[in-house]
């Protein structure tokens, strides 16, 4: 992509450099290098701007606004997704490629409002972008969104309906031989079997999702592995195993500024140590 990036510049080639731009900043995001993300982005977005290529300034847009998201950082996410739909919109006849963006901007804004616990939103956001993924057969859009309704239905306390949706996410992913998409859906199953009670299977299915997760050096699927299998080994009593586990998430979700990642562990690691006050009294 580099030498992508300096061919189209010594060319004189802006929508070149766009696409590049934008690839490169998504590399650097699933290795967790936000800020060289969003420099990248924003270089997208500005060559797109130059070339009045709509298709690239709207996947910028989108492409930011999934960047501050995995950062926590709900205002600015929701911004940019909201300025790519509008323009998307306001397109007469969109493209496919511009079809699929509003499918992206709503996808992620459904999650920026899962995070706010707006589930009747998100679901509604949800719902639209999975009749766009439908009419093209975009398996990987019908991967998450099945992962997103999943994890509504969770919140919510329908954790058959939920289970159903990851494992129809997971066969997608399967399909697309997507490591990353593995490591979601092994820990969003995994999360289903801790709340049914199955602890075992839950840890063996969490076990795999950080394997995929280290495999691939996302380290927000690493830390979110790690508590899962913090909060599955203190439910089978593994004690030390599992305040190991949480530390690894914490002393992650610290280092990369995830916020979620260092409420979870903290609070997994206060319950273990509450556990374990209470043996101790015993």
């Amino acid at each position: 992509m580099k030498a992508l990036i300096s061919k189209a510049q010594a060319e004189d080639k802006p929508e070149i450099e766009s696409y590049a731009q934008n690839a490169l900043g998504t590399i650097y995001r699933n290795i967790s290098a936000y800020d060289k993300a969003i420099s990248a982005h924003l270089q997208a977005k500005k060559m797109a701007e130059l070339a009045e290529d709509i298709e690239q300034r709207v996947i910028s847009l989108n492409m930011l606004g999934v960047v501050y998201r995995r950062m926590d950082l709900v205002k600015p996410a929701l911004d940019y997704h909201k300025q790519a739909i509008d323009i998307a919109y306001a397109v007469k006849n969109p493209s496919f490629e511009l079809k699929h963006s509003i499918a992206v901007s709503q996808n992620s804004m459904g999650n920026i409002y899962l995070t706010l616990k707006q589930y009747d939103l998100a679901l509604n956001q949800f719902k639209k972008s999975i009749i766009i993924e439908k009419e093209s057969n975009n398996r990987l859009g019908l991967a998450i969104n099945h992962q997103n309704i999943g994890f509504v239905d969770e919140a919510q306390g329908r954790l058959d309906e939920a289970l159903k949706n990851y494992q129809k996410s997971l066969e997608y992913n399967n399909s697309l031989d997507s490591e990353v998409g593995r490591a979601i859906c092994y820990n969003s199953i995994g999360q289903i079997y801790i709340k049914q009670g199955k602890y075992n299977e839950a840890k063996s299915i969490i076990e795999n999702g950080l394997e995929k997760a280290l495999k691939i050096k996302d380290q927000f699927y690493i830390s979110l592995s790690y508590i899962n299998l913090g909060w599955a080994s203190s439910k089978l009593n593994l004690d030390k195993e599992a305040e190991e586990h949480l530390n690894k998430a914490l002393k992650i979700g610290e280092q990369y500024s995830f916020k979620t990642a260092i409420v979870d562990a903290n609070k997994y690691l206060s319950d273990l140590y509450v556990k374990k006050a209470i043996i101790k009294q015993q």
